[in-house]
């Protein structure tokens, strides 16, 4: 696997994994689906960790001040929007081959 085409799979776990724990997590407090807690945790814990991940490559990266204290105050506070939005848009796209 390309180098290129392992980081958008990672920021593909990460971005849409809290809108499938957005679904798992009622099914899990209703006991209609038994998952050990320690698993649970585990998703969350990715999930923080993949967020930090996101934050550092958008500061890391060349846009202005502006776009990048943006991105950060959506991805932080509207998370289980933007993530998959900010995916698709500026990670998906360069990981397709041309």
């Amino acid at each position: 696997m390309h180098s290129q085409q392992a980081k958008s799979f990672y920021f593909a776990t990460v971005c849409f994994l809290p809108a499938i724990l957005l679904v798992l997590y009622p099914l899990i407090v209703l006991e209609h689906l038994a998952m050990p807690d320690w698993i649970f945790r585990g998703f969350g814990l990715y999930v923080w960790a993949g967020v930090v991940v996101v934050i550092v490559r958008i500061w890391r990266s060349g846009w202005n001040s502006d776009r990048k204290g943006l991105w950060t105050v959506l991805i932080l506070f509207l998370g289980l929007v933007t993530l998959p939005i900010y995916w698709l848009r500026h990670v998906h796209t360069r990981a397709i081959p041309t």
